[in-house]
């Protein structure tokens, strides 16, 4: 009978979920299909439906990230910049919406909160190997070889073929 009860409450918890999702409350309905898999992570369905649940999240998001990304083609920084903050408030760490907001401080040649923004893409994206290089890119334009020295040297533990990333730590070195 407890199981019982447990299994209902975490279906509703997935139908809320989906309900917000297509409502346009992308993070309530995140929230609500991720708690689902925590009450019941024995239970193969929640993580279907969390799965599916952010499909349909990145689809509603998908027009705010093409937006965004044409702006950052045609220069208009600012208009790119409040697109992916909208898809970073109601999804966080989806779409590399993180990625692109550091992205477009580091165009707009803002390297200290490119930095802090990379970083924080890199808390949600370890391995993102761009990030690393481009963080580290930001660091060496604020005289910080010996940190940007770390992210190039990761870069390269992700991909040992970036022969840019090879180049820019000996530049860092002097040689």
């Amino acid at each position: 009978r407890t199981k019982s009860k447990t299994y209902n409450y975490i279906l509703a918890h997935i139908n809320l979920g989906l309900v917000y999702i297509t409502q346009g409350k992308i993070r309530a309905g995140i929230a609500k299909l991720t708690q689902a898999v925590k009450l019941g992570p024995q239970i193969a369905q929640s993580r279907k439906w969390l799965e599916i649940g952010l499909k349909r999240a990145d689809r509603k998001l998908a027009p705010l990230k093409r937006a965004g990304l044409q702006a950052v083609s045609d220069g208009r920084y600012n208009a790119a910049l409040k697109h992916f903050k909208q898809i970073q408030e109601q999804a966080p760490g989806r779409l590399r919406a993180g990625f692109n907001i550091a992205f477009i401080h580091q165009k707009r040649g803002k390297s200290e909160q490119a930095i802090l923004a990379y970083k924080a893409w890199l808390k949600q994206a370890p391995n993102d190997m761009q990030a690393h290089f481009n963080l580290g890119w930001a660091l060496m334009k604020v005289k910080r070889c010996k940190d940007a020295i770390v992210e190039f040297e990761r870069t390269l533990e992700l991909n040992p073929e970036y022969s840019e990333a090879r180049k820019l730590i000996q530049q860092c070195r002097g040689n």
